[in-house]
């Protein structure tokens, strides 16, 4: 299920003060998973406005600024610059989706010329074309793609490790000439 989110008018306090769901907006969404939102609504929010209140599992997507995606750790309302894909009761892995979504949008910041924006609505999402597979075999797909980003989150480790490592054997060499 595709569906885009609403958002309450902000001037409307009753929506807002001393609300306890999760809101969110698509500058929170950033490649990770998300358990809480800054903003909140009340339940008055949700029932005048229609929110549809997201469950957790749901990969959001934002459509009007930068594209990013988030998955839900927590069950959340959105605004209308996002747009949420409800997996969970569908034969889809969330992660699978997710980082099929990280590839085909950051190639989208290299290939459009000098901009890094790229709108994108709830027609486009449907039309994508996502290359599934069985759900055991999404399973192993993203479990090979997580193996491999902790292996490259290894080697920066080192990198930086490498950096620190020549800096102080810079210093050291430097003070052992000072010294004599």
């Amino acid at each position: 299920m595709v569906e885009r989110g609403k958002t309450p008018k902000v001037n409307h306090r009753d929506y807002w003060e001393g609300g306890h769901i999760n809101f969110l907006i698509s500058g929170e969404l950033n490649w990770n998973y998300l358990e809480d939102s800054h903003s909140k609504v009340t339940q008055k929010a949700v029932e005048e406005c229609s929110l549809k209140i997201q469950p957790p599992g749901t990969v959001l997507l934002s459509t009007n600024t930068i594209v990013r995606a988030s998955i839900l750790s927590a069950f959340c309302a959105h605004s209308t610059d996002s747009t949420a894909i409800c997996v969970t009761q569908t034969p889809c892995v969330s992660e699978y989706l997710f980082y099929y979504f990280q590839l085909i949008f950051e190639g989208v910041k290299k290939t459009e010329q000098g901009s890094a924006r790229h709108a994108i609505d709830k027609k486009k999402i449907r039309s994508l074309r996502i290359p599934f597979t069985s759900f055991a075999e999404q399973k192993e797909v993203v479990r090979e793609i997580e193996s491999r980003f902790a292996l490259v989150s290894s080697i920066e480790k080192l990198g930086s490790d490498f950096e620190l490592l020549k800096k102080v054997a810079l210093k050291e060499t430097f003070s052992l000439l000072e010294g004599s």
